[in-house]
């Protein structure tokens, strides 16, 4: 059997302080899904009157069921003590894993306690990190029987290049290709941005979806960048450019992602951050893993 990184992005809509709702998602008929992490974003707006999503994050609590209609918990549980700092770059463990057949449907119960802003709804995404089970052949790219795997990185979009993207944006299918002369087991990335004159990266609403070599994404729908490539921090410039600065750490590919020689990974981007007052943002994103010479 082949495990396959994916993420399933489920909008919970708008949540109104002090009221609990339940919000059923079906995953894909293609192929069973094994649950391993949550982690939960928010959607920034101008009708915010705080633009610190941490902030808004605090305030949900949630539980799940597992494929029996199982809860995970008699109640719902504050997102800061199963999925610390909403789990973005560290998703809350699902521990043990829990295993739906395809087609089956998650039913999350969402509370949003209004503790951080008891006035205002707030628009929230929940992300399920697992991975799809596909029988062998499906997605089998591989180590070769003999080769000599290292440790290196990879940039997008190149050595010393940035990439821009305006307040309002859509990028689509932009590629990175492996070099010709190895094959690269991605086993992580770090967004590297731009910062505003307070030190917090020139976005809000930034999200991404990670496409393989035949267009086949690896999420259902874009995934803000914070759950894809890590929570931004503080970290000195972790990628090639300078000013920019990064990660805490690097967001995971759980199992790695290997893509052989001249073949590609290809990324959405979407950006909705008009009337934020923000500018365009530069980023580059370094991925980590290892080059894999055969022979």
């Amino acid at each position: 059997m082949i495990e396959r990184w994916q993420i399933y992005a489920v909008p919970l809509g708008s949540l109104v302080p002090g009221q609990l709702v339940r919000v059923p998602f079906q995953i894909d008929n293609d192929a069973p899904f094994i649950l391993r992490g949550r982690s939960l974003g928010i959607v920034e707006s101008t009708a915010s009157p705080n633009t610190n999503s941490q902030l808004y994050v605090s305030q949900i609590s949630t539980r799940f069921c597992d494929s029996a209609e199982r809860w995970n918990s008699n109640e719902v549980v504050p997102s800061f003590v199963d999925m610390p700092g909403g789990g973005a770059g560290a998703p809350g463990q699902v521990y043990p894993q829990k295993p739906y057949p395809a087609g089956a449907i998650i039913q999350t119960d969402v509370l949003n306690t209004g503790s951080a802003n008891p006035d205002f709804p707030v628009t929230a995404t929940l992300y399920y990190h697992g991975v799809k089970i596909y029988p062998d052949g499906n997605y089998g790219a591989t180590y070769p029987p003999v080769s000599q795997p290292k440790a290196y990185a990879l940039t997008l979009p190149g050595p010393g290049r940035t990439l821009t993207i305006q307040v309002t944006d859509t990028i689509r299918e932009y590629p990175l290709q492996v070099p010709a002369d190895f094959d690269y087991a991605f086993r992580g990335g770090v967004l590297g941005y731009n910062n505003t004159s307070n030190h917090t990266p020139e976005f809000r609403n930034l999200t991404c979806m990670v496409k393989d070599n035949r267009m086949r994404p690896y999420m259902n729908a874009p995934c803000h960048v914070y759950h894809v490539f890590g929570i931004p921090g503080s970290q000195g410039t972790p990628t090639t450019i300078n000013p920019l600065n990064g990660s805490f750490a690097p967001g995971l590919f759980v199992p790695e992602l290997y893509v052989p020689a001249n073949q590609y990974l290809f990324f959405d981007f979407f950006r909705a951050d008009a009337g934020l007052g923000l500018r365009s943002c530069t980023i580059q994103i370094v991925f980590s893993g290892s080059k894999v010479v055969r022979g």
